[in-house]
């Protein structure tokens, strides 16, 4: 059985991300090597492994069809993009890491996976630095998009 065009969604993107490194055969200029660790969901880091990525998926919304017979569906898939940095990191270390991130969704924001397109477009929503509760002290940054995908009527693969 295939994985669901979601699935395919968030592994591709975690592959990505894992391409973001300062050395060969990187030739895009990333700034940084935080595509060391790149997990589908993961939240328990040890600080050994700092700095970090996981990519969290929200609640996927399905827009309705223009007619009741449109077999198509329109789905909307937040996606949350959590760098977990060893705290007391610099404004501006957080900074580099959103935008290393950003630079490795354009390279190809529709997420070709064996030369198909799995989306029809990815959506920049927010992104920014997160700070320790009770504190200033920043220990990460986010980056959200959305991706817009569509699939037949109640078939998650196609």
């Amino acid at each position: 059985m295939a994985d669901s065009k979601e699935q395919q969604l968030i592994t591709a993107i975690v592959n990505r991300l894992k391409t973001i490194r300062t050395t060969a055969p990187n030739t895009i200029g990333y700034q940084t090597n935080i595509g060391a660790q790149v997990e589908d969901s993961e939240t328990n880091w040890d600080e050994k492994d700092l700095p970090a990525i996981s990519v969290f998926q929200g609640t996927t919304e399905t827009q309705e069809p223009g007619n009741d017979r449109d077999q198509l569906r329109i789905h909307l898939m937040p996606i949350m993009i959590k760098v977990f940095l060893k705290a007391g990191t610099s404004a501006a270390n957080a900074r580099t890491a959103i935008s290393d991130i950003f630079r490795a969704i354009r390279q190809d924001d529709l997420w070709t996976v064996a030369n198909v397109e799995q989306a029809m477009e990815t959506r920049q929503k927010r992104h920014g630095i997160e700070y320790a509760p009770d504190s200033f002290e920043i220990v990460g940054a986010q980056v959200e998009i959305e991706i817009m995908l569509f699939t037949h009527k109640f078939n998650s693969e196609s």
